[in-house]
């Protein structure tokens, strides 16, 4: 089995305040060495085209809709699956000792993926205590030869 990519990014968030909204969802786009490269340049482009700089967040949400079309028509041939994860934050979540429930929900949605070996890349806006944490949840929490790498970046 080919070794695969995982690049996880959420919307919306863990919280329950007036503002937040009812659901939690995280996804996982899994693709081959090659295929993550393809995706990695289209994303280096549009960020590039808006004048951003390359760890810049892309966030569709404030991103022209011609941009969003466009980004999309580069990468549907490319051959990449998408998993994820729906939480609706009125079902308690089963929240272990030294676990958020943020990596909780990071951990059902890796354990979908068939793969023997994965690179997890997570998006790392939140800095780098959270990605220190996140780095050690994924190697403690998943079988030691799935995780080839672990890294945490701005997607």
């Amino acid at each position: 089995m080919e070794e695969k990519y995982v690049y996880i990014d959420e919307t919306g968030d863990i919280g329950l305040t007036n503002k937040s909204r009812p659901y939690f969802i995280m996804c996982g786009v899994v693709a081959t060495k090659k295929v993550s490269e393809k995706i990695d340049i289209n994303l280096t482009k549009i960020k590039e085209s808006l004048n951003w700089g390359r760890n810049a967040e892309l966030k569709f949400s404030k991103t022209k809709k011609e941009i969003i079309i466009l980004s999309l028509k580069n990468i549907r041939d490319l051959n990449f699956k998408i998993y994820y994860v729906i939480y609706n934050k009125k079902t308690p979540l089963d929240i272990r000792k030294g676990k958020s429930a943020y990596n909780t929900i990071m951990l059902a949605l890796l354990k979908c993926i068939n793969a023997k070996v994965l690179n997890v890349t997570v998006d790392g806006g939140f800095g780098r205590k959270y990605t220190r944490k996140t780095r050690t949840f994924i190697r403690k929490n998943l079988p030691e030869k799935t995780i080839k790498n672990s890294l945490t970046q701005t997607l």
